[in-house]
């Protein structure tokens, strides 16, 4: 948290200062930013719903996971269209419902709201997505003479302010079942919750934009190391139940043939306890006052008995 403000005031100073009116419009690198963070989001949904089947992962796999569908589709469709109102629309579109998705980690375990369906999520985004770009004249205005309007401040803002609040949720969390899944999820909630917030000190293409979108992908980045460190998980785990499996298999074989072996050596002691008593065994009694029992046991040769 303490970085994220950190690089946030950096790039503010710098827009402020020695970096004053300075500006770059360079349409692919910021696409390209964009549609990386987009995949990154949607690669981690499965993972995280995955993790939730099974108990593991972050206290908050599915509120997480829907936040992700929400600003992942939405950031993709954003870096798809051309500089303009849509545009600025699309992004502070998908700060907001990203802010309000994440809060739901402060939803009670078991709640309707704790098991909203990714799916229902994911329609939903999408259907908001196309319409804004089909009929992007009836979309509120996001811009007037170069500078972002009150509108569009206002959904970065209380994007951010969700995404600080979904932070101290997860800090909470983390507390409670020393979590450590959920800490990396508040640097991440911090990092975009900073972005949000630096949105409306800034304009198109300067400096303190081009920050905001640094702190998204460092965010994105977060997500993407905790995609690696999981899979690398997986595989280990993977391996481990291999080889106990095939050491489970040395283990069963190894039984058998020390049982086998031993087939031999016992049958050849028999025989040659039944050998040297004549075949018989005699078992006598002499506990009682009439002179005692005797009883005796004619044992069948070894090779019939085999």
């Amino acid at each position: 948290m303490i970085g994220s403000l950190g690089l946030h005031l950096l790039f503010l100073i710098l827009s402020r200062t020695v970096m004053a009116g300075w500006s770059w419009a360079h349409e692919p690198v910021h696409a390209v930013a964009e549609v990386s963070g987009a995949l990154i989001a949607l690669t981690l949904v499965p993972l995280l719903l995955s993790l939730e089947r099974r108990g593991d992962g972050t206290s908050h796999n599915r509120a997480i996971a829907n936040a992700l569908i929400g600003m992942g589709i939405l950031d993709g469709m954003h870096a798809c269209v051309p500089p303009g109102n849509t545009f600025v629309w699309l992004h502070s579109l998908a700060t907001y419902v990203g802010g309000v998705l994440f809060l739901l980690v402060w939803a009670r375990p078991g709640s309707r709201l704790s098991r909203l369906s990714p799916v229902g999520i994911a329609v939903g985004v999408l259907s908001i997505g196309g319409l804004s770009i089909a009929f992007e004249n009836h979309v509120p205005q996001m811009l007037h003479h170069g500078r972002f309007t009150l509108a569009a401040e206002g959904l970065n803002f209380v994007g951010g302010l969700g995404l600080f609040a979904a932070a101290a949720g997860l800090v909470r969390s983390w507390r409670r079942h020393d979590n450590s899944d959920d800490l990396l999820f508040v640097v991440h909630c911090c990092l975009f919750g900073a972005a949000a917030l630096m949105f409306e000190q800034s304009s198109l293409w300067d400096v303190a934009w081009w920050g905001w979108h640094v702190l998204r992908l460092l965010a994105y980045g977060v997500a993407l190391w905790y995609v690696v460190a999981a899979l690398r998980i997986e595989e280990e785990l993977a391996g481990r139940a291999l080889a106990l499996e095939q050491a489970n298999m040395e283990l069963q074989h190894f039984a058998y043939v020390a049982s086998h072996d031993l087939q031999e050596p016992l049958r050849t002691m028999a025989s040659g306890f039944v050998e040297r008593h004549g075949g018989r065994i005699w078992i006598e009694d002499n506990s009682g006052d009439t002179g005692g029992t005797r009883v005796c046991f004619t044992l069948p040769a070894m090779e019939e008995a085999a």
